[in-house]
C-alpha cells in the first residue's frame, strides 16, 4: 500500500507542477508577464523626444517613469500615467490612441542613463539610454498681428487764424521843418510893431 502510494504522489505532484508552468507562461497574465520598461529611441538628443513603454505592470497601476541621475546627480521625471487593464501603457497614452513623447532636457548631459519606471503597486522595471549632443529648438517665429479696421479720418486742424492787418496810421499834420521860410505877411507885421516901439520911446526922451 504504502510503496504504490508513494508513486501517485509523486505524479500529482508531477502533474501540478506542470500545471503552474503552462499558467506561469501565459501571456498577459501577472504571473506569466514580467514588469518590462522599454524605451523608443534607445539613443536619443538633448532636446529630442523619446517613448516609454511599461508592460507587465498592475493593472491600473499609476506610473511614474524617471531619468536616474540626468541633473547633477538627480533624478528628473520623463513622463508618467496609468497602466490599462493589462497593465501596459505609453507615455502616455493619447485618447485617440498613440503615444504622447516625453522630452530630453537640454541640461542633461551625453552619455549612458538608467531609466526607471516604478509603479505604486510594487511594480518596477529598467531600461537603458544613451543621450548625445543635440539642438535647440528654433523659436517659431510670431505671426504678424493683421491691422484691426480702417482707421476712422482724423479731423481736419483748425486753421490758423490770419494775423489781422496792421492799422494803418492816421495822417498827423506836417511838421514844418527847420529852417522854412517865413511867411512874408509874418515879417510884414512884425516891422510895423518894432516901429511903433521906437516911435514911443522917441516921444519919451
Amino acid at each position: 500500500m504504502r510503496g504504490s502510494a508513494t508513486p501517485r504522489v509523486v505524479r500529482v505532484l508531477t502533474v501540478v507542477s506542470i500545471l503552474l508552468a503552462l499558467v506561469v507562461s501565459l501571456p498577459g497574465t501577472a504571473m506569466g508577464q514580467a514588469a518590462k520598461l522599454e524605451m523608443s529611441p534607445a539613443t536619443v538628443p538633448q532636446y529630442g523626444n523619446v517613448v516609454a513603454k511599461v508592460t507587465g505592470f498592475k493593472p491600473k497601476e499609476a506610473v511614474v517613469v524617471l531619468l536616474v541621475g540626468a541633473l547633477s546627480g538627480e533624478d528628473i521625471i520623463l513622463t508618467g500615467g496609468e497602466t490599462d487593464a493589462k497593465g501596459a501603457f505609453a507615455s502616455p497614452a493619447k485618447k485617440a490612441g498613440g503615444a504622447i513623447p516625453a522630452s530630453i532636457p537640454g541640461g542633461v548631459k551625453p552619455g549612458k542613463y538608467t531609466v526607471k519606471a516604478t509603479g505604486t503597486g510594487g511594480s518596477t522595471a529598467t531600461a537603458e539610454l544613451t543621450v548625445v549632443v543635440g539642438q535647440p529648438p528654433k523659436p517659431k517665429p510670431k505671426a504678424t498681428p493683421k491691422p484691426a479696421g480702417t482707421p476712422a479720418a482724423k479731423p481736419a486742424g483748425t486753421p490758423a487764424a490770419k494775423p489781422a492787418g496792421t492799422p494803418v496810421a492816421k495822417a498827423k499834420a506836417p511838421v514844418p521843418k527847420t529852417g522854412a521860410p517865413i511867411p512874408i505877411t509874418l515879417i510884414a507885421i512884425s516891422g510895423l510893431g518894432l516901429g511903433a516901439i521906437g516911435f514911443a520911446l522917441r516921444r519919451r526922451l
